[in-house]
């Protein structure tokens, strides 16, 4: 077996030049192609990189204690089994092997204060100027749900997951909600209640101590192109989308080679029901569209625009929606991982009997593409991932598939198909059922690296927080959108990019600064707005994990600028113009 595995390396070592020629010759070829090119070569590449360590070539390591890590974020991280976190209650006094059952609970939990410094003026002129405060800001990227979001000023946030059971099988509850009641309003909508339910199977020796199984059934969300190390990254969009649908994930991993471990995830789920359709116009008994007696327009509906109801599109009605996904890759050392994605969205439920709001459509959202991701190197985090997303009447679609700051199908096509530049005097024309403009293509770049000067300088040393450091990072994503449709006037090219730097003197005292450039259409410097951020940040200790926050943003908004959601329209008054000056003060915690 040492001589199989000799062979291999020598293997390996003899294919890196011809790898290294591809991944040139992919780097000079255009767009898509270039980054799908480079993908593949690192795909290949890999086993090469770490041909040379002189331990390739010994016995297999020691079975896995534990699950080894995947190609996404597992439905059960910050939970149970999380790679190299031992959560509170999960091991202790006599349950060395976990296999003793436990209840705890784990969580996170982010309460700012975001202030805005503007005017009350509209983007046409109308309104009262002097300076005013808002909360929320009136910005352009105050929304989840917008292409535009930068996540420097996110909203009220709390998450607390239970947890019963033991390593290998255990139940999870979940709570969560994105608005906290005491600093403002009981917001309905926001109040999530119970999110995810669901229970997990571990068995990591399964395969003789060479790999094993992780199951996950129930309602719940796994996590793919995810660009940072714990999280959904700087931007906390994926590349290629989190589930968010009732059914069954199960991945599968096997150590072919010391520190060579493929592999192989798929998933099936369906909403159990989508949002209900409240189309715009108000209807009676019969069916029949109210108009005003006196104008004749039609009379709009008044739950379309109302803050407690939910939302599912004013355009289409959505069909019964389901997903399934499948994920192959590879990982060397628990640190280096390729992998290839492919995400389906679809409804097949179309109705012939009942044309009216693209009822009558079936609906796909395809996601493919590939991504590389290093984590835990002494030289930094990384993630590079491409995407093509093929889009067919989305507005069909309900929210099983979240990825590129969209979920339900009225959210891709705001963010995609519709133009950026609305009418100032108020509103945008809505999408009918003849409207096709939200057919089409997306391909997608996503890239982020983040790097801790210290732990550079402190290597082979471990560092872990216990000294001064200078944090940096460099993030990203670009997308192409193009459609057949005659009707699509949309954006064809979007960018948006930034770069950060957090000084850390002393271990509970930081202070940093950020610039971001958002180009939502790359043909209109107009609607383009850039930021430059500094923040002071104070922590206990770096062990545990609570951060108050104190931080200042300059927006420098092109002429067009529209703001975000609830901003972003006020009937015939018509869009306010956007603040220059943010403000947030808070604090975080996740335990």
């Amino acid at each position: 077996m040492r001589q199989q595995y000799s062979n291999v390396k020598q293997g390996y070592a003899h294919l890196k030049s011809i790898v290294i020629n591809m991944a040139i010759r992919g780097i000079i070829m255009r767009k898509k192609l270039s980054i799908f090119s480079l993908l593949i070569s690192c795909f290949l590449a890999a086993p090469a990189l770490f041909a040379q360590d002189d331990d390739f070539d010994a016995n297999f390591v020691a079975p896995r204690a534990k699950v080894a890590p995947g190609l996404g974020w597992d439905p059960t991280d910050l939970a149970i089994k999380t790679y190299g976190v031992n959560p509170i209650g999960l091991t202790g006094g006599d349950d060395e092997d976990g296999e003793k059952n436990n209840f705890y609970y784990t969580g996170f939990l982010r309460a700012p204060l975001n202030m805005g410094i503007g005017t009350n003026q509209t983007l046409n002129g109308d309104g009262m100027g002097g300076k005013k405060l808002h909360a929320p800001p009136v910005i352009p990227d105050s929304s989840y749900l917008d292409w535009r979001y930068t996540n420097l000023h996110g909203g009220p946030w709390a998450e607390i997951r239970f947890t019963y059971g033991n390593t290998k099988v255990n139940g999870n509850v979940t709570l969560a909600t994105y608005n906290m009641t005491a600093g403002g309003y009981e917001k309905l909508a926001a109040q999530l209640g119970i999110s995810e339910g669901f229970v997990s199977l571990a068995l990591p020796g399964l395969f003789n101590g060479r790999g094993g199984v992780v199951a996950n059934v129930g309602i719940f969300s796994a996590r793919y192109g995810a660009a940072g190390r714990y999280d959904a990254g700087i931007y906390d969009t994926y590349l290629f989308g989190a589930t968010k649908v009732a059914g069954e994930q199960v991945r599968l991993y096997f150590d072919v080679a010391p520190k060579v471990t493929l592999h192989f995830e798929q998933g099936f789920g369906g909403k159990i029901e989508v949002a209900p359709f409240m189309p715009y116009e108000l209807k009676d008994e019969g069916g029949a569209i109210v108009t005003n007696s006196d104008t004749g327009a039609n009379v709009p509906n008044p739950l379309g625009d109302a803050p407690w109801a939910p939302y599912g599109g004013s355009d289409w009605e959505q069909g019964d929606t389901f997903l399934h996904h499948e994920h192959l890759g590879v990982s060397i050392d628990d640190k280096l991982f390729i992998g290839a994605h492919l995400m389906h969205a679809f409804s097949v439920d179309s109705d012939s009997f009942n044309p009216q709001y693209g009822s009558k459509l079936n609906a796909h959202i395809i996601n493919v593409g590939m991504d590389i991701r290093l984590r835990d190197f002494f030289f930094g985090d990384a993630y590079l991932g491409y995407a093509h997303t093929d889009l067919e009447n989305p507005l069909r679609l309900g929210g099983a598939l979240e990825a590129l700051h969209s979920t339900d199908g009225w959210a891709w096509s705001q963010n995609f198909f519709k133009p950026g530049s609305i009418d100032p005097s108020g509103g945008s024309a809505s999408m009918t059922a003849t409207d096709g403009s939200a057919t089409g293509t997306i391909d997608s770049i996503s890239f982020e690296y983040d790097l801790s000067i210290a732990k550079l300088l402190w290597h082979p040393k471990e560092f872990w927080g216990q000294d001064k450091d200078v944090l940096i990072s460099v993030f990203g994503m670009m997308n192409f959108i193009n459609s057949d449709s005659p009707l699509f006037s949309a954006a064809t090219k979007k960018l948006k990019w930034g770069a950060s730097a957090q000084w850390i003197p002393i271990k509970w005292f930081g202070v940093g600064a950020r610039w971001d450039s958002v180009n939502p259409d790359m043909d209109n410097n107009k609607l383009s707005f850039n930021t430059l951020s500094a923040n002071l940040l104070f922590q206990t200790d770096f062990i545990t994990h609570e951060t108050f926050t104190i931080q200042y943003s300059k927006y420098f908004n092109g002429s067009d600028v529209m703001p975000g959601y609830p901003w972003n329209a006020d009937g015939a008054n018509g869009a306010m113009r956007p603040d220059d000056h943010v403000i947030t003060m808070g604090a975080s915690m996740w335990w």
